[in-house]
């Protein structure tokens, strides 16, 4: 009896057991199964590769074409940098050459025609009550003084394109919070086995 009852029950569960996978696994074409479905996440903005973004952060300062602003129109290269108040300072330092070249130049000149005015005409020793050697001094400071003067104008002239190039090239200088440049005291050791203070220029990076 216990068997019969055993095998009808194992027979019975033969059966059920087929229906009751089925009745488990989801059907995938069933569409209620998705309308409880989470939201999907939104891509954080830091993952989604836009091209003109990415072209906007790399930039577009060329040092090479800075300097050559510069060279051809003072100051053009600092407008091409974004660094529009250099330019005053550029041509405060031009027009102060400019007047003092020819301020130095009006002398000479006038020193010089002097000299020679003393120096062709017959019986004519002074000029304003100066002899020629006072106008041949005058005239001698007043070149000299106008030469440096047209050297320091070329020195200012090519710094004016060497800050172009360097500040171009600094627009890309990313200056990280892990260095660090610090002034302190040092000892130095000096000729003659002695000891001298001074103070040290130290970058460290952390």
């Amino acid at each position: 009896m216990r068997k019969a009852a055993l095998r009808l029950w194992l027979s019975g569960f033969i059966v059920l057991l087929p229906l009751l996978l089925q009745a488990q696994v989801p059907d995938p074409l069933d569409s209620t199964l998705y309308d409880n479905e989470p939201p999907l996440l939104d891509t954080p903005k830091e993952l989604v590769e836009d091209p003109v973004a990415i072209v906007d952060s790399v930039s577009l300062i060329k040092p090479g074409k800075a300097a050559f602003y510069s060279a051809v129109l003072p100051g053009l290269g600092q407008a091409y940098n974004n660094a529009h108040w250099k330019i005053p300072i550029i041509y405060a330092g031009g027009a102060f050459v400019v007047y003092t070249v020819n301020f130095y130049n009006r002398q000479y000149s006038v020193a010089l025609r002097n000299l020679q005015y003393i120096q062709f005409q017959p019986g004519v020793t002074e000029v304003n009550g100066r002899d020629a050697d006072f106008y041949n001094r005058v005239a001698s400071a007043a070149r000299r003084q106008r030469d440096y003067i047209i050297i320091l104008g070329t020195l200012l002239y090519t710094l004016n394109i060497v800050e172009a190039y360097v500040d171009a090239h600094l627009q890309d200088f990313n200056l990280s919070e892990d260095l660090a440049l610090r002034l302190k005291p040092s000892i130095f050791a000096v000729p003659a086995g002695q000891t001298g203070a001074g103070i040290a220029l130290t970058l460290r990076v952390k």
